[in-house]
């Protein structure tokens, strides 16, 4: 007769973890967690916190390195604009103090202008008197030298003639001029010749005359 064969046998189960099929039949009596991270990914976790780190450090370096930058630069701009302005007072200052000295320079100068145009005004022109003189001299007389004072309006000159008589007419020519006040002869010799006639005489006058005297004859 034919053999027939024998079915396999059943593997036997394997057992339930301890506690695992208990969950019903009974009270859980222990229990065991792991904290410790999965083989691997604990190190591509602490490589990324890296990086992100390392960036916000860059992004944080950056930013405060472009504001230091403008900041300096800002400050930098301001010190210049502060030292451009500073020179600025300073050469206006300058300008402003060398104006004052041309301003009193100038009321110097318009001061003294001012005195000189007083003493041009009062000033006594001799070269109006020697025309007034020689226009008031008979042709017989010399004058030798003359000393005169424009604010007395006194002079003094020493003359010659040929005659006594020449001293009267050069004395009466004078008096008929209204610009002269007084004259007078101080003193006055005669030149005698060995026959006994006269050479010569010699004279001073003293002439008093008027301001307008010294001034120009086109003036007169």
């Amino acid at each position: 007769m034919p053999v027939i064969p024998k079915p396999p046998a059943k593997p036997s189960p394997k057992p339930a973890p301890r506690g695992a099929a208990d969950i019903g039949a009974g009270p859980i009596t222990g229990l065991r967690v792991s904290l410790m991270p999965v083989e691997g990914g604990g190190q591509q976790s602490e490589r990324r916190y890296a990086y992100i780190l390392a960036a916000i450090i860059a992004v944080e370096t950056i930013v405060f390195g472009g504001s230091w930058a403008y900041l300096n630069s800002v400050v930098s701009a301001r010190r210049e604009t502060r030292d451009r302005n500073a020179d600025k007072v300073r050469v206006i200052s300058q300008m402003i103090e060398s104006s004052k000295t041309l301003l009193a320079q100038n009321d110097d100068f318009v001061r003294r202008v001012d005195v000189l145009n007083g003493r041009l005004d009062a000033h006594y022109d001799w070269i109006a008197f020697f025309d007034f003189i020689e226009s008031h001299t008979r042709p017989n007389v010399t004058y030798i030298s003359f000393a005169g004072d424009s604010v007395s309006a006194a002079v003094t000159m020493d003359a010659s003639g040929r005659s006594l008589r020449d001293i009267a007419e050069q004395i009466v020519l004078l008096k008929t001029s209204p610009l002269v006040t007084d004259v007078r002869v101080t003193s006055a010799s005669t030149r005698i010749g060995a026959d006994g006639t006269i050479n010569g005489v010699g004279f001073t006058l003293l002439v008093k005359l008027k301001p307008e005297a010294w001034k120009p004859l086109a003036a007169k």
